[in-house]
Parts: structure tokens; C-alpha cells; sequence
């Protein structure tokens, strides 16, 4: 394996699974190595960074949706 791009994405989407995958269609149809998508409980995906964010640092996670390049070409 050489030094090539690697893209990572952490995606949500509040919905069926199969929704899911067709509103990120154009991640997919670039032919992901690892495929890791799962339904998960809202909770579980809420936590799923607790461990780097200990209560009481003052540490939290904020989000940004921005319109992607890959989804919106006329963003890009």
C-alpha cells in the first residue's frame, strides 16, 4: 500500500439505515476500504467521545454542517 489519500468520515443520519446510505451515496461510490456503518442507538452516538471529554473540563464536541464537495458540487 503506498502513500495515497485516505478519507475518513463520521457520518450521522437520523433515519433508516437505508436512507442513510442513499444520502451518502457519492462517500460509498468511491469504494470504501472499511465499511463500519450500523444502526446505533441516539444515545450511544451522543457518547461516543465522553471518554475524551471528561465532565467538569469544560471540553465538549461541536458540529458543523457545511455542504460537502462530494454531495453538493456546486459547493465546491
Amino acid at each position: 500500500m503506498g502513500n495515497g489519500l485516505v478519507i475518513m468520515a463520521h457520518c450521522f443520519h437520523y433515519g433508516p439505515l437505508e436512507d442513510g446510505k442513499k444520502h451518502y451515496k457519492a462517500f460509498y461510490d468511491l469504494g470504501p476500504i472499511v465499511d463500519t456503518t450500523e444502526m446505533i442507538p441516539y444515545l450511544s452516538h451522543n457518547q461516543a467521545t465522553d471518554h475524551d471529554r471528561t465532565y467538569g473540563t469544560g471540553l465538549y464536541w461541536h458540529e458543523t454542517i457545511f455542504p460537502s464537495p462530494i454531495t453538493h458540487p456546486e459547493a465546491g
